[in-house]
């Protein structure tokens, strides 16, 4: 089996256990997969030239896939956030369990709203997909294709760095550079170069960093409007905090 197809196959079985795990309710629901296995398939979707598959019948099945990533890395942030609160709290010195639990509070109440979107979603479209992208390649024959794929996340990457080095502080620019990381390291997976996947993973990490501070800035605000009797409260903590990560938030 073609090595490519083989990976978004393997990405389609991860799919298929984190969907059922959330779904069953487990506490050990494998979010991680899941959502592993969902910017797989951005990236799939988004190659360009001969790689874009648009004969499936079912094609726009996709626009709900690509929802279910956004709730799924909502989830996972959340759930991420309650950990990074905890380290704030140490390492300031100040009672900040609201926080922990509010951060508590919405993964919750979004973790259902994924399970429901999983529940109606067909888990099957995936590997329609990927066979239809298989077809593809023995039409088109698998070197050209596996080149075509080769050089576009070159250029891709090439450009992205390019826009790194010049990166200003927009919030907007730095959120779709970081994505267009992402579906690149899902690219070089694909491509087998897994090295220079983990590479390119670490040399990225800083933005990852950076999207975990901006989502906590953006949960300090909305717990403000959700509580505002508890915002009074408690501040004097949420001010310490927020001015905290701001300032970290200025280090890119």
């Amino acid at each position: 089996m073609n090595p490519i197809i083989e990976y978004c196959l393997n990405q389609h079985e991860k799919f298929l256990s984190g969907a059922s795990s959330i779904e069953r309710e487990q506490k050990t629901s494998d979010l991680n997969h899941l959502l592993r296995s969902l910017r797989c398939f951005r990236a799939l979707f988004n190659l360009p030239g001969s790689w874009i598959i648009r004969t499936l019948p079912d094609f726009q099945k996709k626009d709900a896939m690509l929802k279910l990533l956004d709730q799924a890395r909502y989830v996972n942030d959340m759930h991420l956030q309650q950990r990074v609160i905890r380290e704030n709290e140490n390492l300031l010195g100040m009672d900040l369990s609201y926080m922990i639990q509010y951060a508590s509070d919405i993964a919750s109440k979004e973790e259902e709203s994924l399970r429901r979107m999983l529940k109606e979603f067909d888990k099957m479209f995936p590997r329609r997909y990927v066979e239809e992208v298989d077809k593809r390649m023995q039409k088109k024959g698998e070197g050209p294709m596996y080149k075509e794929l080769l050089d576009s996340t070159h250029r891709q990457l090439k450009k992205i760095f390019k826009t790194i080095k010049q990166l200003d502080e927009s919030p907007k620019k730095i959120h779709r550079i970081r994505n267009q990381l992402i579906e690149v390291i899902y690219c070089l997976e694909l491509l087998n170069h897994t090295s220079r996947a983990e590479e390119v993973r670490e040399q990225g990490l800083f933005l990852d960093i950076w999207h975990d501070r901006m989502i906590a800035l953006d949960l300090i605000s909305r717990y403000k409007t959700d509580h505002p009797e508890g915002a009074g409260d408690n501040a004097g903590s949420l001010e310490i905090l927020e001015d905290y990560i701001n300032q970290k938030v200025l280090i890119l």
